[in-house]
């Protein structure tokens, strides 16, 4: 399976393949460009994003507006997740490396914490991720029931790295 839940939604896709040569005093064009958008649903979870690459350069953005814990972890059964989310995530750069920058908004009692997500991502051999967190009033209980309640500002290095079926996450902090 390519994903981690059945996806259901909108797709739009467009291919530009550009069979004739430049000018010849024409900086060299890039003869293969795609780009597109989806709008709908993996599992449960709502997301929209879009993509644009032109040669291996990659700009994309996912959104996950308003997420519920139970439905996220029917798609990520190993991320703890105790509260709703708002996310977003951006991945840009050359493949087979790409930069990651993200925010999520965790809504918890009558606030909300906030999360700065940066990294870099490498899928030259199954696909591994180096993330850095930056955090601002998150209530340890957003992530864990268990966790004693309280406001916490924290930074987070976290690797995960995908090669056959399962996640295998660390964790630094």
């Amino acid at each position: 399976e390519l994903l981690p839940a059945v996806t259901t939604g909108t797709a739009s896709y467009h291919l530009r393949v550009r069979l004739a040569p430049p000018p010849k005093d024409s900086p060299p064009i890039e003869p293969l460009e795609m780009w597109g958008d989806f709008g709908g649903r993996m599992g449960e979870v709502p997301l929209s994003g879009n993509f644009r690459m032109v040669g291996l350069a990659l700009t994309s953005t996912v959104q996950l507006p308003r997420v519920e814990p139970g439905p996220l972890k029917g798609v990520l059964p190993w991320f703890p997740l105790e509260t709703r989310v708002t996310a977003s995530l951006s991945a840009n750069g050359t493949l087979p490396r790409l930069g990651l920058r993200g925010t999520a908004e965790l809504t918890q009692g009558t606030g909300i914490s906030t999360a700065i997500v940066s990294g870099a991502m490498d899928v030259t051999r199954g696909m591994r991720m180096d993330l850095d967190i930056n955090a601002a009033s998150l209530d340890p209980q957003s992530l864990f029931k268990e966790a004693p309640e309280g406001r916490v500002d924290g930074r987070a290095r976290i690797r995960i790295g995908i090669e056959g079926e399962r996640p295998e996450p660390s964790v630094s902090i």
